[in-house]
């Protein structure tokens, strides 16, 4: 609807199926926050529901607390009745994107950093299983909006039904994940450096692809997304490296984002380096994310709660300086505890 008319909604995520609602709960960010921020800044006003209190209108200009706690708030502070959308003009007709290969996570990061003033999103996908000097090669892939012809969105097709079609064993033991890499990095390295993509496209890429899903069998997969200030970036890499190698993991995914902004109450935000990982629900998976877990706490980065559902509230009060704030906001605002979830608990009551 937006696109027809020459507007756009500047941060989603990558697939289609998502809601308003859900992208303000977790105040997600999209492919490159660091020149589209996070959802919280597309978002003016919002009504809430809550039974104690009745309707509440806060935005930028009224009940601002509440209006901070609710974005990313988890869904925690009320029902959400009505948003005020701020959208963007849109910048062209379709999104040329470039893809650059990389040698190492090292390279990828500052490739990004290079091209950051003339791209409009930046994002990667990186091989974490190789070691050495390869450990995170990989494609870098730049888009900047052009004019390329008539404007708009064409009929566009979510696929996401067909992530339920799940085969009983997964296919990403460790030998196939690290030929699949070999071969995704050789597709991407001798396949056409650009190409133009309509914006709907270009806006969801997981669309289409979710057989990446199905691959990992009915047991599924676990994701880690880590943000680590600029100052501890270079210096976490050796660990990282090390605490895969040592525990054995298969990662199938790695992808690199470049952040930007401030650090804001128990939000995925701030500047910084992010770094994503998939690996099969194992034990290996684990043992890793709970290594990584102590690297975050040593270097003051952050973990996405949008993505994990094994943090517990002991660990999240070490990684998030402002946890208490939050957690004393919330039980001020919600005493009675009228909107509970699965996520309060596991996040909220330390025994």
């Amino acid at each position: 609807f937006a696109l027809n008319k020459g507007w756009v909604l500047p941060v989603v995520p990558g697939h289609p199926q998502i809601t308003v609602g859900g992208c303000l709960a977790f105040n997600v960010h999209g492919k490159s926050p660091e020149h589209s921020g996070y959802f919280a800044s597309s978002v003016r006003e919002l009504t809430l529901f809550h039974p104690d209190h009745g309707e509440i209108v806060c935005g930028t200009e009224c009940e601002t607390d509440l209006f901070e706690l609710t974005l990313g708030g988890m869904g925690l502070t009320g029902f959400v009745t009505q948003v005020v959308l701020q959208l963007q003009p849109l910048a062209g007709t379709a999104v040329e994107l470039r893809k650059i290969p990389v040698a190492n996570l090292r390279e990828a990061v500052t490739l990004m950093r290079e091209l950051s003033s003339s791209t409009d999103a930046l994002y990667s996908w990186n091989d974490l299983n190789l070691r050495g000097q390869s450990f995170g090669r990989g494609i870098v892939y730049a888009e900047r909006f052009v004019d390329a012809g008539r404007g708009g969105s064409r009929e566009f097709r979510s696929l996401s039904s067909e992530i339920g079609r799940w085969s009983k064993h997964g296919v990403f033991g460790s030998w196939r994940i690290k030929a699949i890499g070999r071969a995704y990095y050789l597709k991407e390295k001798i396949g056409p450096a650009t190409h133009l993509l309509d914006p709907l496209t270009a806006a969801f890429p997981i669309n289409g692809k979710e057989v990446y899903y199905r691959l990992y069998g009915r047991s599924g997969f676990r994701e880690y997304q880590v943000l680590l200030p600029w100052e501890a970036w270079e210096g976490a890499l050796s660990d990282i490296a090390r605490s895969i190698e040592q525990t054995g993991a298969a990662l199938p995914l790695g992808s690199l984002k470049i952040f930007g902004g401030s650090r804001r109450l128990l939000n995925f935000s701030g500047a910084g380096v992010c770094l994503a990982l998939d690996s099969p629900a194992d034990g290996s998976a684990d043992m890793l994310f709970a290594a990584l877990d102590e690297l975050v706490v040593a270097v003051g980065g952050v973990v996405n709660l949008a993505k994990d559902s094994r943090i517990s509230a002991r660990t999240a009060r070490r990684i998030f300086p402002t946890y208490d704030e939050f957690h004393d906001r919330l039980e001020l605002f919600d005493p009675n505890r009228r909107f509970d979830s699965a996520v309060r608990r596991r996040l909220f009551d330390i025994e």
